[in-house]
């Protein structure tokens, strides 16, 4: 992040991970990815908690939270992550079809973000 604001959710990201390394919130992020991406829900929400707050206006943080939560199975838990990364970022297009789409009577299936 290039401002003060940034540098400083920076420094309580890395505050707040305990740990062998401390990371920033763009590598917590990326770390936290790569870990919903192998279906390791706690690691990846380990993570993603000290991001959400160390980054409260970041839709970012907020839509990764909510999907890996989502995909975990615990969808009421999800969709106030998601729909407050929407709110933070209303030109997020896909994530307000996806959320459409969820919203909707079920046809069969879960989809995902």
């Amino acid at each position: 992040n290039e401002t003060e604001e940034g540098r400083a959710a920076n420094r309580r990201v890395e505050g707040l991970v305990t740990g062998e390394r401390s990371l920033s919130l763009e590598g917590l992020m990326t770390e936290a990815a790569g870990l919903a991406a192998k279906a390791d829900w706690a690691g990846a929400l380990k993570l993603l908690g000290p991001a959400a707050q160390a980054a409260p206006e970041d839709p970012a943080v907020f839509r990764l939270l909510g999907t890996v939560l989502f995909q975990s199975g615990d969808r009421d838990r999800g969709l106030p992550y998601l729909r407050r990364a929407l709110e933070l970022n209303p030109a997020d297009e896909e994530l307000k079809k996806w959320l459409g789409t969820i919203s909707a009577p079920p046809s069969g299936g879960t989809p995902s973000p």
